[in-house]
């Protein structure tokens, strides 16, 4: 939060998700936080910067757990299948989307880091909810939703859409943008949702301004880039 350190996942191989890592802004003091504990991703600062919340892989299921800005104190938050963990900007709560039943997630959940308390803010029947992220103001959340269909048995994708909401789950609308969205993130004001658009079996994606407020978008750049999860500086 203070701009002045990176945390991003480094892995040896396409088949590991990797460990946690954390550099200065100008690329010194490379320092590693995880070793031989699992494959973690999906690594956010807490508000103040003293935790990271994070996605580990266990042994038969991917969970969120909340660690220590040096590595210490690794602790498990939620028991059922969880990841993409979000900080409200007062560090009170987390945001993560998860299934109680196990696989792919389908719900949005908000977990009050002190009580331990977990509310549903999101389910829909025949959909797949992920990639919550609160607005820095703290008064809204963007995530998108997969729906889904059956045919024979099967299950099948049907469409990608981008959908904001309060933050206590009311005034849910989707925001007609891109084709194939996914990785959203605020701008720092709160107003426009970055996100990427994923093409042509994700070879070839472009990233897409969103207006917040009345759903407008746009290309950000001219040139198709392949790359996910971007961030504003």
């Amino acid at each position: 939060p203070d701009r002045l350190r990176l945390v991003f996942i480094r892995g040896d191989s396409s088949r590991d998700s990797g460990d946690i890592m954390v550099i200065n802004r100008d690329g010194t003091g490379l320092v590693q936080l995880t070793t031989d504990e699992g494959s973690f991703w999906d690594a956010v600062w807490s508000p103040d910067g003293s935790r990271i919340a994070v996605t580990k892989r266990d042994s038969d299921a991917n969970r969120v757990y909340v660690m220590n800005a040096d590595g210490s104190g690794l602790r498990r938050l939620v028991e059922i299948e969880s990841t993409s963990p979000s900080w409200s900007p007062d560090g009170r709560f987390l945001l993560f989307a998860g299934n109680p039943r196990g696989g792919e997630a389908d719900r949005i959940f908000r977990l009050d880091i002190q009580t331990g308390r977990i509310r549903v803010l999101v389910a829909a029947l025949e959909t797949l909810n992920q990639s919550p992220v609160w607005s820095p103001d703290g008064q809204r959340v963007a995530f998108i939703r997969i729906r889904m269909g059956s045919f024979g048995g099967q299950s099948y994708t049907l469409g990608t859409d981008l959908f904001i909401m309060n933050a206590d789950g009311t005034k849910l609308r989707h925001i007609p943008a891109a084709d194939q969205p996914s990785s959203p993130t605020w701008s720092l004001d709160s107003q426009h949702v970055l996100i990427v658009d994923q093409r042509e079996g994700a070879t070839r994606s472009e990233l897409f301004t969103v207006d917040a407020n009345n759903g407008s978008s746009g290309p950000l750049s001219d040139q198709p880039v392949r790359g996910f999860e971007p961030d504003w500086a």
